[in-house]
């Protein structure tokens, strides 16, 4: 069994996307991730706000976040929620 994780664009939107898998390949849902699709490994997901600076408006590839180096060395979710603040727009 392979397992594999798929960072998505973090500013663009995504027009086409296709994962190819051999012919007759078993495919069954991976026991690591619950029913509620975040829960993994038997642990709840860390919830990250912030910025844009969170949410990875100044890095390379959509891997290179912090939150997706997190997920992957703490074998946890980190769901990033972070967004960029408009001009004109402040914090409270």
């Amino acid at each position: 069994m392979k397992r594999c994780l798929i960072n998505l664009p973090l500013r663009n939107t995504l027009a086409r996307g296709a994962i190819g898998v051999a012919m007759g390949a078993n495919l069954r849902p991976d026991p690591a991730f619950a029913c509620d699709g975040v829960t993994f490994n038997g642990k709840r997901p860390i919830v990250w706000y912030g910025t844009s600076i969170d949410q990875g408006g100044v890095v390379s590839r959509p891997g290179s976040t912090y939150t997706n180096i997190m997920t992957r060395n703490l074998g946890r979710m980190v769901l990033n929620f972070g967004f960029a603040v408009g001009a004109g727009l402040r914090w409270a």
